[in-house]
């Protein structure tokens, strides 16, 4: 499969937005506000998600404002992604298996995503 937009590239795009890691002060009577949202064609078959919110109080799960969902798909497969969904926390799923994830910032995360869709497209280049 030729992929005609480079993992990292993404990365460093989607990473500059999350520079000063925005976590600064933000009162608890706030609702959620979506920091970031992407979809980024890296290929005829696959794109790469991202959406994060800052939340007024961590959800279930999390000790950090922030609620996200960062997704690699290819041919309409979900094939990797970072979520804190509530009740479970930080986690990633990879190859059909759920993992915990520790999570430190929004710039971490992104850098982390990125890094796993290169090894995940490295890994798959022939499929």
């Amino acid at each position: 499969m030729s992929r005609v937009f480079n993992p990292m590239s993404l990365r460093k795009i989607c990473v500059g937005v999350f520079a000063n890691n925005q976590a600064g002060d933000y009162a608890s009577s706030m609702k959620a506000e979506k920091l970031f949202q992407r979809r980024v064609i890296l290929s005829e078959t696959a794109f790469a998600e991202i959406v994060i919110w800052r939340v007024p109080v961590p959800i279930s799960g999390s000790i950090h404002s922030y609620k996200y969902r960062l997704a690699y798909v290819i041919r309409g497969e979900c094939v990797l992604r970072y979520d804190n969904e509530a009740g479970k926390g930080d986690h990633r799923h990879i190859n059909g298996r759920e993992e915990a994830y520790r999570f430190s910032s929004p710039r971490q995360l992104m850098t982390d995503f990125f890094e796993e869709v290169r090894r995940w497209s490295d890994e798959h280049a022939d499929d």
